[in-house]
């Protein structure tokens, strides 16, 4: 234990007093490690907001996709049933004047 406290003393001693510039070294890799760090972090944040802008492109594509889709069934739907109306319209008025006399 007094080994583990002499050493403590000591690295602290060469640290506080710059001993062969110990103080500058292990500054100069402590920023050098939080630059690092920093930098993954502006990284994954960057990435984070890449990946939300190309879901949020991929949902209005979709949307537009659906949109334009239903807009184009709607479309198709009334035509057949203007279709089917006007068959059914022809159908009653058969039944009504079979022989199609002109009234």
């Amino acid at each position: 234990m007094t080994l583990g406290i002499g050493a403590t003393i000591a690295v602290d001693w060469a640290y506080q007093s710059n001993w062969k510039g110990i103080k500058d070294k292990t500054d100069w890799i402590g920023n050098k490690i939080d630059n690092g760090i920093d930098t993954a972090k502006d990284k994954l944040v960057e990435g984070v907001k890449k990946k939300r802008e190309i879901q949020e492109y991929a949902t209005n594509k979709v949307s537009n996709i659906v949109n334009n889709t239903v807009k184009s069934v709607k479309k198709e739907v009334a035509k057949e049933a203007e279709h089917v109306v006007g068959q059914a319209i022809e159908k009653a008025k058969d039944s009504i004047n079979p022989m199609r006399w002109q009234w």
